[in-house]
């Protein structure tokens, strides 16, 4: 009976540190980048390009145009993803936007809201793409799992990078 005892409270300090780590590290932020050889305007107009968002964008489905405005800071767009054959839906809004310069904007679905900021910088003859994703769970649950999720977002932006470079130089 002592074993299930002290085995009952092993789990409870393990689910107590798991929620803390989550409450205490609720932002994850990961960072990629990716050396084109093309020119800004070239990155740039590949990168919006919606109908090439598919074979760079991992499980992208579709996106679809909710509101815009002139400068397209405000702008409001409806992205469809496919997981596991499920379907999601997210919000992007776009916060900053310079063509061929950089382009930020906010994602947000029913369990989390992702920051996500690209920059087209001349590096060379090409250009350097670079990307930063802060990303915050809506609930203690998503904020207590993402950290341990964070080498996997890494790696799909890296490879999400490194197929839209694919697509620019073909």
């Amino acid at each position: 009976m002592k074993i299930l005892k002290y085995f009952f409270y092993a789990l409870l300090v393990v689910f107590i540190i798991f929620i803390a780590n989550g409450i205490l590290n609720s932002k994850q932020e990961y960072e990629a980048e990716v050396l084109v050889n093309e020119t800004p305007e070239k990155c740039w107009d590949t990168f919006r390009d919606p109908g090439k968002k598919v074979h760079w964008v991992s499980n992208f489905q579709s996106i679809k145009t909710i509101s815009e405005t002139p400068d397209m800071i405000g702008s409001k767009y409806l992205m469809i993803v496919i997981d596991a054959g499920q379907e999601y839906e997210m919000t992007e809004t776009v916060t900053a936007y310079e063509p061929a310069v950089y382009f930020s904007f906010e994602r947000e679905s029913d369990v989390l809201i992702n920051n996500i900021d690209y920059s087209f910088e001349v590096s060379g003859d090409g250009t350097l793409i670079k990307t930063t994703n802060t990303l915050v769970g809506k609930d203690v649950l998503m904020k207590s799992i993402f950290p341990f999720m964070k080498a996997m977002f890494t790696s799909q932006i890296e490879t999400e990078l490194i197929k839209l470079k694919e697509i620019i130089e073909e």
